[in-house]
């Protein structure tokens, strides 16, 4: 188990990250041996897995993560007018704080399916759309479809569903990151978990640019053509500001990279008219950065970013710029909880 001293940030009790390793091991097993079953019903199940003694499997536990969207959805009934002076991280956190601390795992299923429920309903609210039958959760089909029906008002296709679980599954995060200290921290005193996880959110939040259009995104529509790419990349090196497309890593491939590209494919097979093809552009980025970066006396090199694929792909689903540091934070909630756990379990013990 983790301890208050001697923390490593790539190693905890439920991942680890080897120095020379790409891949990534939850629970010792690989997660790209687990995108045969992304659901998030199954992860959950994986990550909470004795720490909780009630936690139910299969079916019982989509159940009852239906039921818990159900509960939570009552918290939008009713919202201030001054939450819609907010942003929509703010809004978030705030409709989250809502919610009846508890260390029970009642509380902690309600947190799950809190950002599932609240991340569309903002989403609505902002569009003018209303909430009503739109937004209004159904207990009787698994998160992730029940999650992207509230958010697109329709059910999703075969190929989005795929695609939306994928990325949920690679940006899986259970290293000892500054949020899952702060949950642990806060779980340490006693608090509940909805304590916990806005304190995480809360420093989830603060690492995170929070802006209404995606720097990334704005950066690839002024490059436009590809065959500006390289010319770019010159500048942005010789300035330093990479805008968040390029981050310096090692020459190997980022296993996450891999699980976006991947989701990006399985979309590119029925094109959306509304989404602007980045295809080619990202194709022209790969090519030129290998071209122009190469590895330092250490092996690293300038590549893109996992941040560069993840908001293209969120993109590509629809979701709005705005949504994105909410819809980052949405599936890290399962390893905040996991963390506040493992601290409260850890806490009584020694009492």
């Amino acid at each position: 188990m983790i301890k208050h001293s001697g923390i490593i940030n790539s190693e905890t009790i439920f991942s680890r990250i080897g120095k020379k390793e790409i891949n990534f091991n939850l629970f010792g097993r690989s997660v790209t041996e687990m995108l045969d079953r992304p659901r998030i019903e199954r992860a959950l199940h994986l990550y909470w897995n004795g720490l909780f003694d009630d936690m139910p499997s299969g079916e019982a536990l989509q159940k009852a993560l239906g039921w818990a969207r159900v509960q939570v959805y009552q918290y939008v009934q009713e919202i201030e007018e001054c939450f819609q002076d907010l942003s929509d991280a703010e809004f978030l956190r705030a409709l989250i704080a809502r919610l009846p601390d508890g260390d029970t795992l009642e509380a902690a299923l309600q947190l799950v399916a809190a950002p599932a429920v609240f991340i569309p309903f903002i989403h609505h609210l902002r569009k003018g759309t209303g909430c009503g039958t739109t937004i209004c959760p159904h207990a009787d089909v698994c998160h992730d479809v029940d999650t992207l029906r509230m958010y697109y008002g329709m059910m999703p296709d075969e190929d989005t569903l795929k695609a939306y679980s994928l990325y949920l599954q690679a940006m899986a995060d259970c290293s000892f990151s500054p949020a899952a200290r702060a949950a642990r921290i806060v779980a340490a005193t006693g608090a509940g978990y909805v304590s916990s996880v806005v304190s995480a959110f809360s420093a989830f939040k603060g690492m995170t640019v929070e802006n209404e259009k995606s720097e990334i995104l704005m950066t690839l529509d002024a490059i436009y053509f590809p065959d500006r790419v390289e010319g770019w990349i010159k500048r942005a090196v010789n300035e330093n500001d990479l805008h968040g497309i390029l981050e310096k890593g090692t020459a190997k491939t980022d296993w996450q990279i891999e699980i976006l590209k991947q989701a990006l494919e399985m979309l590119a097979r029925n094109p959306d008219e509304n989404t602007p093809d980045r295809a080619p552009l990202v194709e022209a980025i790969e090519t030129a950065t290998r071209k122009l970066c190469p590895k330092d006396a250490e092996g690293n090199m300038l590549k893109p970013s996992v941040a560069f694929y993840q908001e293209i792909l969120l993109e590509k689903l629809g979701f709005e710029p705005c949504s994105y540091i909410n819809l980052k934070a949405l599936n890290q909630v399962v390893e905040w909880i996991a963390h506040a756990r493992d601290e409260y379990l850890i806490t009584n013990t020694q009492v």
